[in-house]
């Protein structure tokens, strides 16, 4: 075979592919080993016996149980078979490229540590001892190779990437993630299993090894790194990295998972700078003098600026929604005010004022050509809102709200979402309380039982679950008298005891109203008994449960074949999320997509989801996002009751676009 003259000149290798040099079952056929070494390749056959040999060598240096895998990428060459007979597993990688072949391999490994390393002889695998001694010694959960703090050989690596590529990009990779590593493209290092579980890597190309670093950062995983020796590659073809191509995807790949103060910082500055060639543009222009560099230099800073604002903010958005990365805290304080609505109106202020501006001020070449900045800053901001918007449509529930329920106890957020009854998982007091509230609002009542007729308008039984103090659930019942019903009866499920007992109180002299204290998920005798259901309606509580697909299934359970169920659920999606929302333990605000997708994943057909009560989105919006009132006022209740009928006519105009509540309706298959 090719290549063969060559293995002695690898560092710890043997040379030879001699029986004896060939690990035996007992070493490599474990269901858990100590140690796996994962060997990427693609038409290595120069070289990737003498690699094999010597991460055996290492392994047993370190007196570890361990594998050799070799990650082949679709080689031509006979590197396969090479791999082979040297002793390694061998695992078929369809997927080009470098992070591609490393992930599957790590994905095949059984070891307990995971060590990666190039196929070419550049890396010395007897130096693995020395990555696990230093993983015991600090408890690191990632340890990289140092070629620049160790040695490397005359022509191992080209000046540009020793000298400017690898130190700048280490350099900001330290300065935007704090990863103390010196190194970052250094491809032999070593990492624990339980980080690589945690890990949530996708880049295929060179990338992967910047991809390992940010991910652990943004992670909270611990580095470490072991002075190494890079040696002259063996391959007798041209390095599969690319010096422009892979520079670029590098910094792209990094800035794009940067934080949004790295793009504050610079945007604030040419801010800064921006503002004081401005000043300087117009004293100069006040003392009879053309500011011929200074003006068009301000307003070039003073896109400049912009650009790197709205560049920052959608490349983290992104990020956030497609790539995994967890919500700066900065950008979740800032989603707090700034809406698609609000980005729509600073447009507009920005577009008149610098209309405005250019008109009057055009004996002002400075001042004129701020106007113009101004305009062409308020036309993008207008794009840039709704770019954002439509990539935020995407996203997991409340995962930029400020609001958002906490992942952890000791949140420091103030509008983290309220401390609910162990026995209920609901802020019972504030549940009733807004329940009390509500009872005022008849029309508003009545004008949710009318949108959800589709559901309750056929049947003659009616399971409401959530159905608290009863507000809605008794004029379902009378909604459904008036059809001409003989014997109709709507059955109520509260997990609120308080709230039960409150609705019997209420209604006890009613024969066709009933209610059952239980979970809907866990459905008591009594409850079982009184099913199968005709339809199953709920006003506002599939937000308060937390897996609302169960509770969805657990309804399903309880309706007849091809009976119907009718969702009333808060609509508005994240920018509607308040601290009215938080109050009542409210875990998200729905949109269209997401609430098709929960109901079919129940297993129901959605018949249609439309949306109610524009209006109320307005108000829900300023009082619960801009003002952050806390609760409903009877006064402010009585009030909105009495315009319903003006509320209802808006929507039947308007479509409506947008919503305070989405109304839905869906069946169980036959």
């Amino acid at each position: 075979m090719t290549g063969m003259k060559e293995l002695t000149s690898v560092p710890g290798a043997t040379g030879s592919l001699d029986e004896t040099s060939i690990p035996g079952p007992e070493q490599g056929d474990s269901a858990t080993l100590d140690i796996s070494v994962v060997i990427p390749c693609l038409n290595e056959a120069r070289t990737i016996a003498a690699c094999v040999e010597a991460a055996w060598l290492g392994i047993r240096t370190a007196e570890l149980r361990g594998e050799v895998i070799v990650a082949d990428n679709g080689s031509s060459d006979g590197s396969r078979e090479i791999a082979e007979l040297a002793g390694a597993r061998v695992v078929a990688v369809p997927r080009r490229g470098y992070g591609a072949a490393l992930q599957a391999g790590f994905t095949d490994a059984r070891g307990r540590l995971l060590v990666m390393g190039d196929a070419d002889m550049s890396y010395d695998f007897t130096e693995i001892p020395r990555f696990v001694e230093e993983q015991r010694r600090s408890g690191a959960d990632i340890v990289v190779g140092d070629r620049l703090g160790g040695r490397i050989r005359r022509g191992a690596m080209p000046w540009s990437h020793h000298y400017i590529g690898n130190p700048l990009i280490s350099f900001t990779i330290r300065r935007l993630f704090g990863v103390p590593v010196h190194d970052c493209y250094c491809g032999l290092r070593l990492l624990t299993r339980d980080a690589h579980r945690r890990l949530r890597l996708n880049a295929t190309s060179m990338e992967f090894a910047l991809e390992m670093i940010v991910q652990g950062s943004l992670l909270g995983l611990r580095f470490s790194q072991v002075p190494i020796t890079l040696h002259v590659d063996g391959r007798d073809h041209a390095p599969h990295l690319k010096t422009v191509r892979d520079g670029y995807r590098s910094f792209r790949f990094l800035f794009q998972h940067a934080s949004i103060t790295s793009y504050g910082i610079a945007g604030a500055l040419a801010l800064v700078l921006g503002l004081a060639l401005l000043g300087h543009a117009v004293y100069v222009e006040a003392h009879g003098q053309p500011a011929t560099l200074s003006g068009p230099g301000a307003s070039a800073l003073l896109l400049t600026a912009w650009m790197l604002a709205m560049l920052g903010i959608i490349a983290r958005v992104f990020s956030i929604g497609f790539l995994g990365d967890a919500p700066d805290p900065q950008l979740r304080s800032f989603f707090r005010f700034a809406q698609l609505e609000t980005g729509v109106v600073v447009s507009a202020v920005l577009v008149v004022g610098g209309a405005v501006l250019a008109a009057t001020m055009r004996s002002w070449p400075a001042l004129f050509q701020l106007g113009l900045t101004m305009c062409v800053i308020g036309l993008g901001t207008f794009i840039a809102s709704f770019v954002v918007s439509l990539i935020g449509r995407a996203m997991p529930d409340n995962r930029l709200a400020v609001t958002a329920r906490p992942s952890g106890s000791g949140s420091g957020s103030r509008n983290a979402m309220a401390e609910g009854n162990p026995d209920t998982g609901q802020n019972d007091e504030y549940s009733l309380e807004t329940q009390e509230a509500m009872s005022h609002a008849r029309k508003y009542n009545a004008w949710l039982v009318d949108t959800l007729r589709g559901a309750w308008g056929d049947a003659d039984t009616v399971l409401d679950f959530g159905c608290s103090i009863g507000n809605v659930t008794h004029l379902v019942a009378d909604r459904m008298r008036g059809t001409g019903r003989a014997d109709p009866l709507v059955v109520g499920v509260e997990i609120i005891p308080e709230a039960a007992e409150r609705f019997r109180e209420r209604f006890a002299d009613r024969e066709d109203l009933r209610v059952v204290t239980a979970d809907v998920t866990r459905p008591t005798e009594d409850l079982a008994a009184l099913a199968p259901f005709d339809s199953a309606v709920s006003f506002n509580v599939l937000e308060h449960i937390e897996d609302d697909v169960e509770a969805l299934a657990a309804v399903r359970r309880l309706l007849k074949p091809g009976g119907h169920i009718g969702l009333l659920v808060p609509g508005g999606g994240d920018r509607l999320y308040g601290v009215m929302d938080s109050d009542d333990r409210h875990f998200r605000r729905y949109t269209p997509g997401r609430l098709e997708a929960r109901l079919e994943a129940a297993g129901f057909e959605v018949v249609s989801i439309k949306r109610v009560n524009m209006v109320g989105a307005v108000l829900w919006y300023l009082k619960g996002r801009v003002l952050k009132s806390h609760g409903h006022e009877v006064g402010q209740v009585t009030l909105f009751d009495r315009l319903v009928p003006l509320w209802r006519r808006v929507d039947a105009v308007a479509g409506p676009p947008f919503g305070q509540s989405l109304a839905a309706v869906a069946r169980v298959p036959e």
